[in-house]
């Protein structure tokens, strides 16, 4: 599963799972930055943030997060800057499975009112 895509709705389960790991590496990423652990650990901590945001579901949770709330995780978007092109692919995404999903109800908006009928 680590390597994988999830499906939609495995991502919308686990989305709050992704979050608690955002906020704790960007507390880890805060701790370095104030001196309160050693460049090694840092080292450490670091290449495992980096190799798991790089990991499909993680990438996609993270660049979601950080499309929704711009003012999060600013230690952590500093050492991983969310994709920008995959986030305008995913938006891409959303706004085609959202047209194609009624577009008989879409016509049907787009067309006039009938005229009432006249006496």
């Amino acid at each position: 599963m680590l390597g994988e895509r999830l499906t939609d709705q495995e991502h919308d389960d686990y989305l709050d799972k992704f979050y608690r790991y955002f906020d704790l590496s960007n507390e880890q990423a805060f701790l370095y930055e104030c001196g309160r652990i050693s460049s090694a650990t840092w080292k450490f901590w670091r290449d495992g943030i980096a190799s798991n945001l790089q990991r499909p579901a993680f990438s996609r949770a993270w660049n979601e997060v950080c499309r929704r709330d711009n003012s999060v995780f600013s230690e952590l978007r500093a050492i991983c800057p969310p994709d920008t092109q995959q986030q305008i692919a995913d938006d891409r995404l959303v706004l085609s499975v959202a047209r194609s999903v009624r577009p008989a109800q879409r016509m049907a908006s787009a067309a006039p009112e009938p005229e009432p009928p006249t006496a």
